[in-house]
């Protein structure tokens, strides 16, 4: 027998052997060493040939059974050979026909291993089912049900759900760089805001890469008076560390404005974020700014952001604290007089005493830490707007703090009392005191015509809110209600207008791909049942189908075998996009804690006999093979 291709020898035995009741699979080839490099020869043979290799029978410190036994040593075969002086490239040079094994009954054949596939066609129904949220098993229940029985579906519920991995690894083959940033490609087109961008080192490797959508650019516009500066590590596969941008909205809730993922934490890198945060939000500058202590990070916030001012995170405060003075009564002082709102000559006081209590004036950590009190201590951050944000670790209990201000508030009235009230011209003054606390005393300038107030407090400026010392005006100038001047808008709800939706635009590649496919089945549904009924009928519909079939699997393997898809713009190959690596795994100067690998990261459990890691007790070297053998249950 002669075939034109090895493809069309294999397709041909493989017909054979289904016919007879047996698998095979390829066996030895041989290529032309040439330039061409084409197969010279090809075996197939039974899937039951050959046999186990006899050092895994003979193993004595085997700790499971063996497996049964698949391959006995069958000896059919099938071999082609390249014929090159031939019209026909391939001719059969050897068959043997002979199995020392029955065969398989024609109803099991099916299940046979080079007898199971799933089509390009399968795979386009598989898919369009698993988009809508329909499981693998009830996607498998479905088409056997479609076919008449599992005996026709050509595939197992195994082989579906391989199929379904590797199309969503065929996703991001790649590379990780590559696949990260064709995702964000395509986002542009359901986003039109969407904005990203990125940067690569001397081996176009991905170093940077920041990336923000639209919604967080409408919120930034509507909130960004305070950014947050939040940096996590060892997060990711590659160690990279992970910048998160965001803020507070008028629900106070956390929002993101933007994300990060950096190769070195440097002032460099830092200036880069910032610099590419404010490109992408119109070049508005935050008025406050949130972070940790790291110094290029500081450093970076002072070259892009000059004007605002810098918090300093009272969380890593606090626990730089604990983690450089071994006094938890010393935290326990140290955060409540960071928290304290009060003068700064109070403050100096307060502080001088805290630490000559605990004697620590030589501490290098409390040193430090005193010459940057401008950014972290309440007394010298009144005034400034922060909408309440104190740290960049954000909790769920932070989400009812606007709910609870203004009660708060109201109840701390019960405790102050006007002592004096002073009219002028454009204004009054209210002097207030703490009930038999005369230390305790602030003024209240009320503008009658505006309803506008201020508070030597500064809780209005730092926050955003009327204080207890505005409310207790309002009672005594009898307002019913509060004023809008006493309410930042940004805590209203028209700090964003409502027209402000983010625009999905045009539907994604994914969706339009299965809603076409949806189309087309739907219509050869409807001409289905008009031509199944009848012999005639079903005959014409079929030559129809075949002729139409042919064409277009032509069409699509001529559009497939192009480099580039002029349809979508995209490479139709695998073909590497933006010609980016993937990034090397960084040091980081943050958490030193689980070690993660670029693939995956262990973690060894111990040994319950020596408590070493590493092993377990089935091969401790500590114990014999019999103890061994004797502790696994029967």
């Amino acid at each position: 027998m002669k075939f034109v291709s090895e493809e069309e020898a294999g397709l041909f035995y493989n017909a054979y052997v289904k016919a007879m009741g047996f698998s095979v699979r390829k066996h030895k080839s041989k290529r032309h060493r040439g330039n061409e490099g084409y197969v010279k020869w090809r075996d197939w043979v039974c899937s039951r040939e050959g046999k186990r290799n006899k050092k895994h029978l003979e193993r004595t410190d085997r700790k499971r059974r063996h497996r049964d036994e698949t391959r006995i040593g069958c000896g059919a075969k099938f071999r082609v050979c390249c014929r090159s002086n031939t019209i026909e490239k391939y001719v059969v040079t050897e068959f043997v026909s002979t199995h020392n094994h029955p065969l398989a009954a024609q109803q099991c054949v099916p299940f046979l291993r080079s007898h199971r596939h799933v089509g390009d066609a399968d795979v386009a129904q598989i898919m369009a089912m698993r988009n809508v949220g329909i499981k693998p098993s009830q996607i498998m229940d479905y088409m056997t049900c479609q076919s008449g029985g599992f005996q026709n579906v050509g595939f197992t519920l195994s082989d579906l759900r391989n199929k379904l991995h590797r199309e969503r690894t065929q996703e991001i083959r790649n590379g990780d760089a590559e696949g990260a940033l064709g995702y964000l490609s395509a986002q542009v087109s359901n986003d039109p805001l969407f904005f990203f961008k990125y940067s690569v080192d001397e081996e176009d490797r991905l170093e940077t890469l920041f990336w923000a959508d639209g919604r967080s650019q409408m919120d930034y516009a509507a909130f960004g008076d305070v950014l947050v500066f939040d940096t996590t590590y060892r997060t990711n596969a590659y160690k990279k560390p992970f910048v998160i941008l965001a803020g507070v909205s008028n629900n106070f809730m956390t929002t993101i404005f933007g994300c990060a993922l950096l190769s070195k934490e440097t002032e460099e890198t830092y200036n880069w974020v910032l610099t590419t945060f404010l490109e992408a939000m119109d070049g508005k500058r935050p008025i406050s700014v949130v972070t940790d202590g790291d110094l290029a990070m500081r450093n970076a916030i002072r070259n892009i952001f000059p004007h605002a001012r810098h918090r300093l995170c009272s969380w890593h405060l606090e626990r730089n604290a604990a983690k450089n003075v071994h006094r938890p009564e010393f935290v326990s002082d140290f955060t409540k007089l960071m928290q304290m709102e009060s003068e700064v000559e109070e403050f100096e006081s307060l502080w001088a005493d805290m630490v000559s209590h605990y004697g620590l004036q030589t501490n290098a950590w409390v040193v430090e830490i005193y010459k940057d009190r401008e950014r972290w201590a309440e007394a010298y951050l009144l005034g400034h707007f922060f909408a309440g944000m104190r740290t960049t670790q954000r909790c769920e209990g932070m989400n009812s703090y606007m709910n609870q201000f203004l009660k708060d508030e109201i109840q701390r009235t019960s405790t102050l009392i006007v002592t004096r009230r002073v009219d002028e011209v454009e204004r009054r003054l209210y002097f207030i005191e703490m009930y038999a606390q005369a230390e305790s005393n602030w003024t209240v300038e009320y503008y009658a015509v505006t309803s506008r107030m201020n508070c030597s407090c500064l809780m209005f400026e730092s926050f955003g809110l009327p204080c207890c010392h505005m409310i207790v005006v309002m009672k005594y100038e009898h307002l019913l209600t509060i004023p809008p001047s006493l309410v930042m808008r940004r805590w209203t709800r028209c700090a964003r207008p409502v027209d402000q939706q983010p625009n999905h635009g045009q539907m994604s590649r994914t969706a339009s791909q299965t809603a076409r496919y949806g189309i087309l089945r739907s219509g050869y549904n409807l001409m289905s049942f008009y031509a199944w009924q009848g012999q005639d009928s079903f005959e014409d519909a079929r030559e129809v189908e075949y002729e139409m079939t042919l064409w277009m699997r032509k069409r699509w393997e001529r559009k497939k075998n192009k480099e580039w898809n002029t349809e979508i713009g995209e490479a139709s190959n695998g073909q590497c996009i933006f010609g980016v690596g993937d990034p090397l795994v960084v040091k980081t100067k943050g958490n030193l804690g689980k070690k993660l690998s670029a693939q995956h990261y262990q973690n060894h459990r111990k040994c319950s006999n020596c408590k070493c890691r590493g092993h377990d007790k089935r091969t401790c070297p500590k114990l014999s093979s019999k103890h061994r053998m004797d502790d696994l249950p029967m």
